[in-house]
């Protein structure tokens, strides 16, 4: 099976035409659009010289996304000009004549991707990357990044972002929306059976063009199809058939029961005569699921009016820190999830109110689809350009080391561990630091590797072009320095960050997950802009750093504590990197060891970042900085309620700053705040009392819940014997 082309540039050309001809209207510059016409020509002429079936295709393509435009001067003569001696003249020109044929309907049916697959194009059907803005892959595809978009939202409302594209920046008569597994078959007279989705396995040998006519993807069956209908998609699914679930309990049960709610009261209060759609269909225990369909172009402009206009409104009401919205859970795709019911619902709608409607068959290519209700269908891709997989081969074979890996051996924990996950990374060219004592005994021959005392001495002498300190009881997946490597290299990025996941020291279950924001991946951001990221964990561990960077601020270096290093080091970064998908596991200690000096320390950190901060000129960093000292503060309670309720040293060390603090933050900051803290009611009566014995007994008035808040930081039922 053939991977997708790369056939972004051609398509960034073609539609610098098509962008101009849709702004310009009637007032087109001929010269500025003959210029545009020609530079793309050029790009199309030399992927025509290739001998393959994509090559043969563009001619296709190109032409059917020019139609809508034939009534304009001179558009017309081009597309005379990209038939000439192709294949496809005769299709398209009257007989006889160089007359181009005007089409009845124009298609534009999307195909999404966010992953290496099978190219599906032709004269109605388009590629497009969903989420291209957040991506940490590149495709080769044109992206939904571009004109009126909300890319930078695919973490969250996954396929959406490119339908919303689609919306906003195509203009055909035919508008829709397939995936690049999910398709539906287009013969007339095959209706659909309730629960009936075909599998097609791709096997060796699979053609696209022949897969595309057998399911009925041509201009011809398309239009007489559309003479009929107002709608085609899928064939209804019944839960019914598998298990014992209404749309309204399924949905309680797998995803976040309070946005039904939501979308409830925004129709209800927006769209009055939907919501009994609405209520019967998730009453019920069918619907049409999976966000595939084929509109015409004022049924598809409706229903998109809608549809976004209900999920923004939802989503200015959602807390986008919510622990069930965290990276790479489920419900990240919050919106995605919602929007397939709400179409649903539409669709229903549209349905009994009489619209020309067709069920057809669901194919799924896939060797798996009898599986598909419990497959991630929206599933994270492993897979690198094969552009990019060549530069990093390059790189390997650079004579100076490219990552220059920190490990901090000073902590007991077996040193092979760490060795284990470095030597099985993707990237061979790393070379090895180790602060506190030899990895010799681990490491194959003339590996790399330095011994030194600080982390300022490992910095300094570090010869890599990018930096990660790691933790030696933490894991790396063997793509961690790839990824990271070519999203810095691509975006000119000072700290890569990846979410991370924390697993439990006895059976590295899940214990807790990365709470920045799914809206904030991507590149191109920094704290002054983009705060939040404040709340990642203030540590080095889940990150990889241009070694420059850290040169030229590396008297931060000299801290004794990682969280204040880390503030310091951030909040001078110019451009950062968020990658989508977590490749960074850390273990949590068994027992977290606290002791007098320790603590002193901790609180001596805060008030050395406080009038650090104090000099930040941006409120909102001001702000996130409270909400991760509030939070910091909360946990440190529960990790010592064995201390506070023995009200030994350790109690009277934290009792007594408790009773100094003052936490205050924005109302803009206030949801956030919400989140973070298990328990913001007991965290603002401590901030009101003055009193050491007063917060003593409110911390104690609360124990069972603090309690379950420790066990949820810690994995770890320890403080209930200690209780």
């Amino acid at each position: 099976m053939s991977s997708i082309k790369n056939v972004n540039r051609l398509f960034e050309k073609f539609y610098a035409v098509k962008n101009f001809l849709n702004t310009a209207g009637d007032s087109v510059s001929e010269t500025e659009l003959k210029q545009l016409l020609e530079d793309f020509l050029n790009e199309l002429q030399q992927e025509k010289n290739r001998q393959d079936s994509y090559a043969a295709n563009l001619v296709y393509i190109m032409i059917n996304l020019l139609r809508p435009y034939f009534n304009i001067p001179y558009v017309l003569e081009f597309a005379d000009r990209i038939l000439t001696g192709s294949p496809a003249a005769n299709e398209y020109r009257n007989p006889g004549s160089k007359t181009i044929q005007r089409p009845n309907m124009s298609f534009h049916i999307g195909v999404v991707y966010h992953k290496n697959f099978e190219l599906f194009f032709r004269d109605c059907l388009y590629p497009i990357h969903a989420g291209k803005a957040v991506s940490n892959f590149e495709l080769g595809l044109p992206g939904d990044d571009w004109g009126d978009n909300i890319s930078f939202k695919n973490p969250a409302y996954a396929e959406l972002t490119a339908l919303y594209w689609i919306w906003k920046n195509v203009k055909a008569d035919v508008k829709g929306l397939m995936h690049y597994r999910r398709f539906l078959f287009l013969k007339d007279g095959v209706r659909a059976r309730i629960n009936e989705i075909r599998q097609y396995d791709i096997k060796e040998g699979f053609n696209a063009a022949g897969f595309l006519n057998n399911m009925g993807y041509n201009q011809e069956n398309l239009t007489q199809m559309m003479e009929k209908y107002d709608i085609i998609t899928r064939n209804p699914d019944d839960f019914e058939i598998w298990s014992d679930f209404s749309l309204a309990t399924h949905y309680a049960n797998h995803h976040i029961e309070k946005h039904l709610a939501m979308a409830f009261d925004v129709l209800k209060k927006d769209y009055p005569n939907m919501l009994p759609y609405f209520i019967e269909t998730l009453s019920g225990s069918t619907s049409y699921f999976s966000n595939v369909f084929i509109m015409k172009n004022e049924e598809f402009d409706k229903y998109c009016s809608w549809l976004f206009d209900i999920l923004f409104k939802i989503e200015k009401k959602i807390n986008p820190y919510d622990i069930n919205l965290a990276s790479e859970t489920v419900n990240t795709r919050w919106a995605g999830y919602l929007g397939e019911r709400l179409t649903g619902a539409y669709l229903r709608m549209r349905k009994l109110q009489g619209a020309k409607f067709w069920e057809a068959p669901l194919i799924m290519l896939d060797d798996n689809a009898n599986y598909w209700r419990n497959a991630d269908t929206y599933d994270k891709s492993t897979l690198i350009d094969q552009n990019d997989r060549q530069r990093l081969n390059d790189m390997n074979n650079l004579s100076a080391p490219l990552v220059s890996v920190i490990l901090d051996l000073r902590q007991i924990w077996p040193a092979e561990h760490s060795v284990k996950f470095i030597l099985k990374q993707s990237i061979k060219n790393i070379e090895i630091i180790t602060i506190g004592k030899s990895l010799c005994e681990y490491l194959p021959k003339n590996t790399h590797s330095i011994e030194v005392e600080s982390l300022y001495e490992a910095v300094s002498a570090a010869s890599g072009k990018y930096l990660h300190i790691m933790n030696p009881r933490d894991f790396i997946e063997k793509n961690f320095y790839e990824n990271a490597v070519l999203d810095a290299e691509k975006n000119s990025s000072e700290i890569v960050l990846m979410s991370y996941r924390n697993v439990n020291y006895y059976n590295y279950s899940l214990a807790e997950t990365s709470l920045l924001p799914p809206v904030l991946y991507g590149s191109n951001l920094n704290v002054e802009k983009n705060p939040d990221i404040l709340m990642d964990n203030p540590t080095f561990f889940n990150k990889l750093f241009l070694r420059e960077f850290l040169l030229e601020n590396k008297d931060c270096l000299t801290e004794q504590y990682m969280p204040a290093v880390y503030w310091k080091i951030i909040l001078k970064a110019k451009k950062i990197s968020i990658l989508r998908d977590s490749q960074y596991k850390h273990i949590m200690q068994k027992h977290p060891i606290f002791y007098e000096d320790c603590i002193k320390r901790i609180f001596g950190m805060f008030d050395d970042l406080e009038k650090f901060i104090k000099n930040q000129k941006n409120k909102n960093t001001r702000d996130f900085y409270n909400i991760y000292k509030a939070r910091s503060l909360y946990n440190l309670i529960c990790l010592n309620l064995a201390s506070i309720a023995k009200d030994d040293g350790i109690a009277k060390i934290i009792l007594n700053y408790l009773a100094k603090n003052n936490i205050s933050v924005s109302k803009e900051a206030q949801k956030c705040l919400d989140f973070y803290i298990y328990d913001k009611k007991m965290m603002d009566e401590i901030n009101k009392n003055s009193s050491v014995g007063k917060i003593r007994k409110l911390i104690l008035d609360n124990t069972a819940d603090l309690v379950m808040a420790a066990i949820k930081v810690v994995s770890d039922s320890y403080y209930l014997s200690e209780l």
